[in-house]
């Protein structure tokens, strides 16, 4: 990877993680990664602590290769968040795992998947902050 697409996705990064501050009401802010598998962006809030971010900015869309290093990064216990933009197009699109929109109606985690618009995602976000702190498999 080249120096300028490092800095592109850390601007990226921080971007979003201002993006989350403002819409969530919570501090979130870009992790320098010290390892593979760290979320991209976190909350200084605990309740999202389940909550794992993978943040992409690019001019191809890789979206099968994204969702799966978004899951692994998820692990077990973690509710997968993909939040990527395709250069020149307009805003934000949000991927999440369809359980974790509707468990009721998706009852299979990690079968599919729901990509969202910025407000819609914000929406899903500030609504899901009460199950986060729940025990998993419970959402």
């Amino acid at each position: 990877m080249s120096a300028m697409q490092r800095n592109k996705g850390a601007a990226y990064e921080r971007k979003i993680a201002n993006l989350l501050t403002a819409d969530t009401g919570t501090t979130w802010r870009r992790r320098v990664r010290n390892q593979a598998g760290d979320s991209d962006v976190v909350a200084d809030d605990p309740a999202f602590a389940r909550i794992s971010v993978e943040c992409k900015h690019a001019d191809e869309l890789r979206l099968a290769k994204w969702w799966r290093q978004t899951l692994d990064q998820a692990g077990e216990l973690g509710i997968p968040v993909l939040i990527y933009r395709k250069t020149g197009a307009l805003g934000e699109s949000v991927m999440v795992d369809a359980y974790h929109v509707n468990a009721r109606h998706w009852p299979a985690p990690g079968r599919y998947t729901v990509t969202m618009d910025w407000p819609a995602a914000m929406q899903w976000l500030r609504e899901m902050l009460p199950a986060t702190n729940v025990a998993p498999g419970y959402i």
